[in-house]
């Protein structure tokens, strides 16, 4: 017990500095998106109203985190966009915005989102029925071939490098895409969503 205490700590004491830094570096990213619109593709709006549920102290920790957020989405844009392909749980649509126009924008965003060339966004309907993955789940690709994997629950995350760990999540997310419904099918399920957020 005490040897997992002091491999706690130090694993504490050795900060994690986000993804950011590895998404920059990235040539493909995947992400599984299980109660939230993922990081990439939220709106202003939405990101603040995500990141006040965790009640932070101030309006500059609150800002200083929704830039952070929002400052991660260059990557999807530029002269060299990294490839971006989103599962998203019907979860995440079920679950709207507080505000009915923080909603609508939101839906907006993920519909112009999913017309972009170098982003494909599928929906996971709860018809696909149990899957492998619980938690959500981003792949990140760079151009050596190298593949990290970051899970992230409610209160924690982890980055794994392991090639073994990380080859059984990657073939996780390609069978839950496989059970995903079509990017065209996606596409009208978002339009769907739009609409019934619509006053």
């Amino acid at each position: 017990m005490k040897l997992w205490h002091l491999a706690k700590r130090e694993a504490k004491d050795r900060p994690f500095l986000g993804l950011a830094p590895l998404e920059a570096d990235a040539v493909s990213i995947q992400e599984y998106a299980v109660s939230a619109v993922p990081y990439l593709l939220q709106t202003r709006a939405y990101a603040e109203e995500q990141l006040r549920t965790a009640r932070p102290h101030s309006i500059e920790k609150l800002a200083g985190q929704v830039a952070a957020r929002l400052g991660r989405q260059e990557r999807l844009a530029g002269p060299n966009p990294v490839h971006y392909r989103a599962l998203i749980d019907e979860s995440v649509l079920r679950r709207k915005a507080r505000d009915p126009q923080t909603w609508t924008g939101q839906m907006e965003r993920l519909i112009t989102a999913a017309q972009q060339p170098d982003v494909s966004l599928q929906v996971v309907p709860f018809g696909t029925g149990p899957h492998h993955i619980r938690s959500s789940l981003e792949l990140i690709v760079f151009q050596d071939g190298r593949t990290l994997a970051y899970t992230q629950s409610s209160w924690s995350g982890h980055l794994i490098d392991e090639p073994e760990d990380v080859e059984a999540l990657r073939l996780a997310f390609d069978l839950l895409r496989d059970a995903a419904l079509t990017p065209a099918d996606s596409l009208a399920v978002l339009h769907g969503a739009r609409g019934e957020a619509l006053p």
